[in-house]
């Protein structure tokens, strides 16, 4: 199976931008003081709702067991965001969030839930949502650090993840001050034959 790009949904993507310009305010308002990843989440949940179609309904923190039978890795997880079909009940996408900050194997980790859930229901997609607050996220970025790495990330055979957008707010606009700001980078699982 060969997955085309997809375009990201508007409703995941406008609130993307409007979350780094948030991390840039709340920096502005308590100074030193690291932003923490449920804020975030809760934050960019707010925007996604606020950008929402009419058929469409976002829940946080949702059981994996509701949607994913098989995979004891999910056992007991949450995923962060949820977006479904108000009518039909319908899972469309699941949205993991970490910190830039956090460990490589932590966001590993939740590329990996991602996955099994990909795996048993290929219909669902499945994001990954990294926030920076301050630090290039250099392995989404491409060469010149101006986008997003067109690459497909090898997860297993067959299975890839792919950087499908990143945003940035900054305070400055000259290139000095490149790495003051705020990165929102979101990843997708895909399946995918052969290599690129």
């Amino acid at each position: 199976m060969v997955v085309v790009d997809e375009m990201v949904p508007a409703y995941l993507d406008k609130p993307m931008q409007a979350l780094a310009y948030w991390i840039g305010y709340e920096k502005c308002r308590y100074g030193g003081y690291k932003i923490t990843e449920l804020p975030l989440v809760a934050e960019y949940s707010r925007l996604v709702h606020s950008s929402l179609k009419d058929n469409l309904r976002v829940e946080c923190e949702k059981r994996y067991e509701d949607f994913i039978k098989t995979e004891s890795l999910l056992k007991g997880r949450r995923a962060d965001l949820c977006i479904f079909e108000k009518d039909s009940g319908s899972l469309v996408c699941v949205i993991e969030a970490k910190l830039y900050t956090s460990s490589k194997k932590r966001r590993q980790d939740d590329l990996m839930r991602l996955l099994s859930l990909k795996k048993e229901n290929p219909q669902v997609r499945a994001f990954l949502l990294v926030f920076s607050e301050g630090v290039i996220p250099e392995e989404y970025m491409n060469k010149k650090k101006t986008g997003a790495n067109a690459k497909y990330m090898p997860l297993e055979p067959g299975w890839f993840y792919k950087v499908r957008r990143v945003v940035k707010a900054s305070e400055h606009l000259r290139d000095a001050n490149q790495k003051k700001g705020h990165y929102v980078c979101l990843l997708e699982i895909v399946q995918k034959d052969g290599k690129k």
